[in-house]
């Protein structure tokens, strides 16, 4: 099993300002998308509708407003540009689109990494508190861990045959319904990362294969055995992750070029990275595919620590 970091929902470039987290549940906006015709105001996340949140935001000087939005100074209120969304992942459905579009060679990293059935996509993104009552942020800005994915199988959009059986399982998905706007070269690689839904995590353990996380133990209460959500580390900016030692020159994507500039350590039991700007996929591979020096890396351990993540926060379906 490889572990995926994979950065998703709004940021800077695409939404221009954070997702929420509201009573301790993780509110990933889904990235504006003029190829779709998905509105926000059909979109429901934890119970909340997306719409009714950016109708109800009362700017007050809490957030720069970037290009992506705009603001009506007379009513002090939000409003995107675009009024349609990309959902993906969609974690009821379990599935997961990438594509080599607009400069990013996303897709590509992941085929080159191997990823295919049984590894393990960990999504997280930008995430500040939100306080429902008065409509605006409250919390500092965090990258946190809102959901997983495990793979039960790839669909090939550039393969007839796995177009045909993917658009009869996910019709909905921006990826499929809108397939020729995303796959606009197909010579580039494009994929769907599906969950076998019938499936768990782990045989046995009666999780099943993706879902959504909570965030139940803050980042300064964290321990070895009680992992947060939060990636974050208190008092620094979103980019810099506290880790578990485990992670210590892992053999992360994007961040073993210049490991002495990332990775740095605080004990003995965590780390400190300071994860790029940019990329999405961040990948760890198995031990025997790091330099062909297995014992020198902890990637077994990553493992058992994405899994115990995942028990311990995991947002429990309704009875």
């Amino acid at each position: 099993m490889k572990v995926i970091l994979s950065r998703k929902g709004f940021d800077k470039a695409a939404g221009g300002c954070s997702s929420l987290i509201i009573d301790n549940k993780y509110i990933s906006i889904p990235i504006p998308d003029d190829k779709t015709d998905l509105k926000y105001k059909d979109v429901n996340i934890c119970g909340y509708n997306i719409q009714t949140l950016f109708d109800n935001y009362d700017y007050r000087g809490k957030h720069k407003i970037e290009p992506a939005l705009e603001k009506n100074v007379n009513d002090k209120k939000i409003k995107l540009k675009i009024d349609t969304c990309h959902l993906d992942p969609n974690i009821e459905k379990g599935v997961f689109g990438q594509c080599d579009d607009n400069g990013s060679n996303a897709a590509t990293h992941l085929k080159n990494q191997g990823i295919g059935q049984g590894d393990l996509f960990l999504f997280f993104g930008w995430f500040r508190k939100y306080d429902l009552e008065q409509h605006h942020f409250t919390g500092r800005d965090m990258h946190c861990i809102y959901a997983y994915l495990k793979v039960g199988k790839v669909f090939d959009l550039n393969n007839a045959a796995d177009v045909k059986e993917a658009q009869k399982l996910y019709p909905e998905h921006p990826h499929i319904k809108y397939m020729s706007k995303y796959n606009t070269n197909p010579k580039n690689p494009h994929f769907l990362f599906a969950a076998n839904i019938n499936d768990e995590l782990i045989s046995g353990s009666g999780i099943p294969s993706c879902g959504r996380l909570n965030l139940i133990v803050e980042k300064d209460e964290e321990t070895i055995d009680n992992p947060s959500t939060v990636l974050t580390m208190p008092g620094m900016s979103r980019s810099n992750w506290k880790l578990p030692m485990i992670f210590y020159n892992c053999g992360m994507t994007y961040h073993t070029d210049t490991p002495t500039e990332h990775w740095f350590k605080l004990d003995n039991n965590f780390c400190q990275l300071k994860s790029v700007s940019r990329g999405q996929e961040f990948v760890i591979p198995k031990n025997d595919e790091i330099n062909g020096q297995p014992d020198k890396f902890q990637n077994d351990e990553i493992i058992k620590w994405a899994l115990n993540l995942i028990k311990k926060n995991i947002v429990k379906p309704k009875q």
